[in-house]
């Protein structure tokens, strides 16, 4: 189908930086995965490839920014200088509603983990974050209804996905990037 070499980098977390490790003594490990997405990410994009990441710059400034409390624009600052200004061309949200969520990890039994854990206020707050930040167009963040089944979401992905893969192969065929 599409000739472009995809590179999945799969975490637990996002891009974020610690400042101030005394007030802020949870996001060390965020700056291991800086260095990983850095090591392995940008050699990749420099040989003209796609990097694919379950969660990067948007997901800090949502769960971090919104959902913790720390400033934003401090967090983007962070991330333009330990990223090496690098923000994704696209991002896909999927919008599930809380309660759905829940219940999907109920009867699934799916792990519970500190975020899943959080109170309530927490997930609004990271979702308003999300849902501001998908409001401009500057951001390139694409939504999915995630409140569907399994094979809607990733036709729906799929469909937002692929002419952005095909877009890059038409660039990188002709030598842009």
């Amino acid at each position: 189908r599409n000739d472009a070499k995809i590179h999945f980098r799969l975490s637990k977390t996002g891009c974020v930086h610690s400042w101030d490790h005394t007030l802020h003594p949870g996001l060390d490990e965020h700056d291991a995965h800086s260095r990983e997405c850095l090591r392995s990410g940008l050699p990749a994009l420099e040989r003209g490839e796609v990097v694919i990441a379950d969660r990067y710059a948007h997901s800090t400034l949502a769960y971090q920014g919104g959902g913790r409390g720390l400033s934003i624009e401090e967090l983007r600052h962070l991330h333009t200088v330990m990223c090496h200004d690098l923000w994704p061309d696209l991002t896909v949200l999927l919008d599930i509603p809380l309660r759905v969520a829940q219940v999907r990890q109920r009867t699934q039994d799916l792990p519970i983990d500190r975020i899943e854990s959080a109170p309530d206020s927490f997930h609004a707050a990271v979702k308003a974050t999300f849902e501001k930040l998908a409001a401009d167009p500057a951001e390139h963040i694409v939504k999915v209804d995630g409140a569907q089944g399994a094979s809607e979401v990733a036709k729906a992905v799929s469909d937002v996905v692929v002419p952005v893969l095909m877009e890059h192969r038409a660039n990188s065929a002709v030598g842009l990037r």
